[in-house]
């Protein structure tokens, strides 16, 4: 899908983990300034700095942390400004790019694709070791941060994060008389929390949560030292049935199919071709040396494109035997029909001229112009071609019949194929908010129009002295060979009476 120009704009900036929530707030002010003193652009600026509570519900639309900024951009309207949502977003990148605190940053143009966020390229990299599968995304996004066109090369997967780890002694906890579900559930509560009781006052209810206090549950002798009580009542402390450990591990760990995999998004540019992007990533990965137990697959919008496109192609293919089934029956004609499919053909490559004059894309918005072509290009053909076979019914000459209706239907030929082109201009020009994803649409219809309008008036009348006049004659030789018979036959018989 196109991307459109629209008045907000997003951005994730992530710094390096294990920091205050006071110092990422520090470095969201300094990033305040930069807006404020470079965008005039922006009329309203939302930031959120830290990490939200798991009840808010921010926190599951959106990825936070102590170490995460988010801002979300509201923009003036485009034809109120000098630049676009795109180069806006351009700048904004280079200027947080110039900030050494800032670890990486994703800057978004919209709301995602039917919104203007434009499409984005996926390479999906499979294994089941994190360690390697890390490393080997990590190569990717450098090498796929210098391709020209690239925006915005990022992992689905965050950065390894610092937990702590409990392995069970069963034999202890057994001889303790506990089980790993028990002592499990335990540190949980004593941590997380557990909802003990709900207090009711004028009509609200407040959840009351007990866990240990903060102070007691941040270090690893704080989890080590957690009480748990067996069946007698007896308090055992986790150390003593278990080691408690400090490593690092994802937050996440994507499955597809039962595999493990991550996945590096390359964002385009404005005015990218997916498949141009993904020739080039495609480069990229053919050059580098891949493990034999690592492989890599290419999904997303590009797999999406594709199954659009097979999609159109079929119902493409479906439109062109409906409209020639109907104008067989119509014609009662199996060669008059054929005529005027001609006129789909003329209608494509004047589509095509449109798109690279004005170096738009071939998105699906293009590919859904140029089925409803189907249906418009054909009408100037009928008209024509009904003429014709109206003035040969009144007995005119093929040439004469042929070269008056090409003269007679001109006026009406022009009449239909200009109304569609002119109303079809705004839409071609990009007027309004938004226009750009209709745009390619409305470049498709006129281009492939007005070349359809053009050699529909050369082409259909020769074509139909051709087809035709060859049928004709055809059918000529066939009634003077069964003249020739009957007199023959006639002939005959007269001899036999004689």
């Amino acid at each position: 899908m196109p991307s459109s120009d629209g008045d907000q704009m997003s951005a994730t900036i992530t710094l390096d983990q294990n920091l205050s929530v006071g110092y990422t707030s520090a470095v969201a002010r300094r990033i305040d300034s930069i807006v404020y003193a470079k965008y005039p652009e922006v009329t309203l600026l939302s930031t959120s700095a830290g990490s939200s509570s798991t009840s808010n519900v921010f926190a599951a639309m959106s990825t936070t942390g102590s170490n995460i900024i988010n801002y979300t951009f509201r923009l003036t309207d485009p034809q109120d400004r000098e630049r676009t949502v795109f180069e806006i977003a351009d700048e904004f990148r280079a200027d947080l790019a110039g900030i050494p605190e800032i670890k990486r940053s994703n800057v978004s143009t919209g709301g995602g694709m039917m919104m203007g966020g434009g499409s984005s390229v996926q390479v999906q990299v499979f294994g089941h070791d994190i360690e390697r599968t890390n490393q080997i995304a990590s190569d990717l996004v450098e090498q796929f941060s210098h391709l020209e066109g690239a925006r915005d090369v990022r992992l689905s997967r965050d950065d390894m994060r610092p937990e702590f780890n409990v392995e069970f002694d069963r034999n202890r906890l057994a001889y303790y008389g506990l089980n790993t579900s028990t002592v499990a559930t335990a540190i949980r509560n004593r941590i997380n929390g557990m909802t003990a009781s709900i207090y009711r006052e004028d009509g609200e209810e407040y959840y009351v949560k007990v866990r240990y206090n903060k102070a007691d549950r941040t270090s690893l002798e704080d989890v080590e030292n957690i009480l748990v009580y067996n069946q007698k009542g007896q308090g055992v402390r986790v150390r003593d049935v278990g080691k408690v450990t400090e490593v690092y591990a994802p937050p996440t760990i994507e499955r597809q199919n039962r595999q493990r995999l991550v996945t590096v998004t390359v964002a385009l540019g404005n005015n990218v071709a997916l498949g141009e992007m993904v020739a080039k990533v495609n480069g990229v990965l053919g050059s580098y040396a891949m493990p034999d137990d690592v492989y890599t697959a290419i999904g997303g919008d590009f797999e999406d494109q594709q199954e659009s496109f097979a999609d159109l192609g079929l119902l493409m293919v479906l439109i062109v035997l409906l409209v020639y089934i109907v104008m067989a029956t119509q014609f009662e004609s199996f060669v008059m029909p054929f005529i005027i499919m001609f006129t789909i053909l003329y209608a494509l490559p004047g589509s095509a001229i449109a798109l690279w004059i004005t170096n738009t894309p071939l998105s699906l918005m293009a590919l859904i112009a140029i089925v409803m072509l189907v249906g418009i290009v054909v009408k100037n053909g009928i008209v024509m071609v009904d003429f014709t076979n109206l003035l040969r019914e009144r007995g005119v000459e093929m040439y004469e019949a042929v070269v008056t209706a090409g003269k007679s239907r001109l006026r009406p030929v022009l009449m239909t194929s200009l109304t569609t082109i002119l109303g079809m201009l705004p839409m071609a020009l990009g007027l309004g908010n938004g226009a750009e994803l209709w745009q390619p649409m409305g470049i498709t219809i006129i281009g492939g129009l007005t070349f359809s309008l053009v050699l529909t008036l050369l082409a259909v009348p020769i074509l139909y002295y051709i087809f035709i006049g060859r049928s004709d004659k055809a059918a000529a030789r066939r009634k003077a060979r069964q003249q020739r018979k009957y007199e023959e036959k006639m002939k005959a018989l007269a001899e036999n009476n004689q």
